[in-house]
């Protein structure tokens, strides 16, 4: 909902900033302001001899009173006043006019001001702020690059000094160039009760990216929730427990990309929440927007210090998205501190959970074992998944299913097991936690607050706690060294799971718990951490473990979570700052049928990590068999090649080792808004030199785009390795067998580049 500008409406342009200066005409040569009051005196003549104080302190020249001075002689003073009168009945009916919209294209005309402006005057990326209506325009080099709406359900006050607007229900805004490419937009002092206040952003026609893992995977973030979206918590879900499709998932950043090289990141402590609004407004007639609200979680329950809240974000604009996107992961997000295992990402891990389900044993583990190695197939760990436990909760194998407990096994193969935060009331260990206020507690002061999950309810460990997290690091050190587990597999940590209405001590935003849990997993010995693998993720890209998908659907489709949704997960995965991410298991978490099982293996070749629960062999068809084992041994050199070096890269930049293909535009390529490379979601980078471009549908063929700048030669399949050069900017069909996958190599990098110093 846009607000209606008044006629008399300052109208200010922020070039730059600096807030130490004080409001002089020395100091406010930054800011021109075009003001339409008219100072008369007590007879209702204008005073023409002394300037107001408007136009000393801003240098204003009054057109209009020079105009009615020199009109206004004794000689026609009758004269004069029907004159005045013509004008002013002018003025009033432009007054009328600006909320119909007769100066709607009036903010676009003042950036293309900027246009022909010399770069010691303006700065590159200037902004127009209109605070009467909470407009604002972000320009570059004459063109309103984004429109927005700040402080929606507030009304303008005044303007308290330099950059500062006081909005109703003491809401203050200030607005503030942090550097040439970005400014700062903080709100302080939101009333939690009234109607909230929110921003919306024009999504226009670029398209927009979100930094976070969904249902409905789409990699434009215009596809993701179809024309709107309620107000929607930006917390980690686990979406297929609840049911909630439109939730946002485990891994998240509060980060959204456009394709015209716009950014804007929200500060981590903001109680954030993003709704897509469809509006009408003078300008466009219908405008779809993203919109954050500043909002608290479950404000009914929780105590608070407090009934303001901030909402803060930094709000950047580049020549490029990959300029914009490289920015905020070198300079706002954190890098990881190292990598995890080599092994793991040069060889597959093998989960027993599609074969065994939940009645794994000693015999079914052996036996998994042995097929793995009768087929001459790499392990990197393999991981005993659910239902090896007597009760959930339990850190011990069951002695019914595990007669001889695992160290036979355990002195062949690196062996790992499922974990999770919950302890139902049979475990043994349930009565202990119970006293030592171990779990989160309830509510009105019960001792504990059980949750239903997916093995019916359980009490939650406090991994916010440092004594609890003390306790859980000896229950796993213990279960670790007993049976020779090198490392885990840590499941679940959503708020989904936390229970409602709760209050936990030093816990002012839910998501902390997700943090801690994945925190906790990053603190444990480099061993252990390093083959650790945990589901959510929350400004914790520094951890130097391996970031797991939510588990996908046994199907072809991205709307279905699918095997589509693989590419553009990891995509979203990358761009949120998280490098080390491990898809979920090849074929998805139902029973694939060969040929979706052959797609997602090769797929999976070009990811940083394959994971195996399905086997090969199931399907007793050689042909599959030999195409799992080729798609192995590629993953294994491209480890060798590109991921090794590429993960030096995430450390020093903080960039992905998986990329989008806009990833190599840059400004000399003058690519349109609408082509191909910014909506290609089935193709991708490993760094910048090798472009996969796997087969993810039925078919047997599929058209590849090349990116613009740079020409491209076929690895794989061999049918097309003849040193064909595949220019930029085109798109080709190209046909790939069943048992072949499709990927490029740029025509300037056929040496294997060095890695990173």
């Amino acid at each position: 909902m846009a607000r209606r500008r008044n006629a008399n409406e300052d109208e200010i342009k922020l070039v730059q900033e600096d807030s130490d200066r004080e409001e002089s005409p020395e100091t406010n040569s930054g800011i021109r302001i075009t003001v339409s009051d008219v100072d008369e005196d007590s007879s209702g003549s204008s005073t023409t001899g002394t300037p107001s104080r408007i136009e000393e302190e801003y240098h204003v020249t009054p057109l209009h009173l020079t105009i009615r001075q020199k009109l206004c002689s004794r000689k026609y003073k009758r004269r004069c006043w029907w004159l005045t009168v013509a004008i002013l009945g002018t003025l009033c009916i432009l007054a009328v006019s600006v909320p119909l919209g007769l100066w709607s294209s009036r903010p676009k005309e003042q950036c293309r001001d900027f246009e022909d402006a010399p770069a010691e005057e303006y700065e590159e990326y200037p902004f127009l702020y209109f605070a009467e209506s909470g407009q604002l325009d972000f320009c570059q080099r004459g063109e309103t690059k984004l429109e927005a709406t700040l402080g929606i359900n507030h009304d303008y006050v005044a303007r308290q000094k330099v950059d500062y607007y006081l909005y109703s229900s003491e809401a203050i805004l200030n607005i503030t160039r942090k550097d040439v490419n970005c400014l700062r937009i903080e709100w302080d002092g939101i009333s939690t009760e009234g109607t909230p206040l929110k921003d919306c952003y024009k999504l226009g026609d670029a398209n927009w990216y979100g930094a976070y893992e969904l249902y409905n995977q789409q990699w434009t973030f215009n596809e993701s929730f179809g024309e709107s979206m309620d107000m929607n918590p930006f917390l980690p879900h686990d979406y297929l427990s609840d049911n909630n499709r439109n939730a946002f998932g485990p891994v998240l950043h509060p980060l959204w990309l456009t394709s015209t090289g716009v950014g804007i990141l929200v500060d981590k402590d903001v109680e954030l929440h993003v709704t897509i609004d469809n509006e009408y407004d003078t300008r466009d007639d219908y405008r779809r927007e993203l919109c954050i609200q500043a909002l608290p979680f479950e404000v009914e329950c929780n105590p608070r210090s407090s009934s303001k809240i901030p909402l803060h974000y930094t709000l950047c604009i580049f020549d490029t998205i990959a300029e914009t996107a490289q920015n905020f992961l070198e300079n706002y997000i954190q890098h990881p501190t190292g990598t995890p295992s080599p092994e793991v990402f040069r060889e597959p891990i093998w989960s027993t959970w599609a074969e065994y389900k939940t009645e794994i044993d000693e015999s079914k583990l052996e036996d998994f074992y042995k097929s793995i190695r009768d087929h001459n197939f790499p392990i990197s760990q393999l991981e005993i998944d659910d239902g090896y436990s007597a009760e959930y909760g339990d850190l011990s194998f069951d002695d019914n299913k595990f007669p001889n407990g695992l160290n036979d096994l355990a002195s062949q193969v690196n062996l790992t097991a499922w974990v999770h935060p919950f302890v139902n009331i049979p475990a043994t260990d349930f009565s202990k936690a119970l006293g030592g206020h171990y779990f989160l507690p309830g509510y009105a002061g019960h001792s504990v607050s059980l949750v239903r999950w997916w093995h019916d309810y359980g009490a939650v460990i406090n991994y916010v706690d440092a004594a609890t997290a003390d306790w859980q690091w000896n229950r796993l050190e213990t279960f670790r060294t007993q049976y020779g587990l090198v490392s885990f597999k840590f499941d679940a940590g959503e708020v989904t799971y936390l229970p409602k209405c709760v209050y936990i001590e030093n816990v002012t935003h839910p998501v902390m718990f997700a943090e801690a849990y994945a925190r906790f997993v990053g603190a444990l010995s480099d061993s252990v951490s390093s083959r650790a693998e945990v589901r959510v993720g929350y400004f914790t890209q520094d951890l130097p473990i391996f970031v797991r998908m939510l588990d996908r659907n046994s199907t072809w489709e991205l709307s279905y979570h699918g095997l589509q949704s693989v590419v553009t997960a990891a995509l979203s995965f990358g761009i949120a700052g998280y490098s080390f991410v491990l898809p979920d298991m090849i074929g998805g978490n139902d029973s694939p049928d060969s040929r979706l099982f052959m797609r997602w293996v090769q797929l999976n070749a070009f990811l940083p990590v394959m994971q195996f629960s399905v086997v090969p062999w199931r399907y007793n068809d050689d042909e599959v068999v030999d195409c799992a084992w080729r798609m192995v041994e590629l993953h294994g050199r491209l480890h060798d090649e590109v991921f090794e070096s590429l993960t030096n890269e995430s450390i020093e930049h903080g960039y992905p080792i998986i990329r989008p293909i806009w990833w190599l535009v840059s400004t000399n390529d003058n690519v349109p808004p609408g082509d191909p490379v910014f909506t290609i979601n089935d193709q991708f980078l490993i760094g910048e030199n090798i472009m996969a471009a796997p087969i993810l549908t039925e078919r047997t063929d599929r058209l590849v785009y090349f990116p613009p700048g740079t020409s491209w030669l076929a690895e794989m399949p061999a049918i097309y390795n003849d040193g064909t050069q595949f220019e930029g900017g085109a798109t080709h069909n190209f046909t790939v067998p069943l048992t072949d996958t499709l990927y490029f190599r740029r025509s300037q990098s056929l040496v294997p580049p060095s890695p990173v110093p």
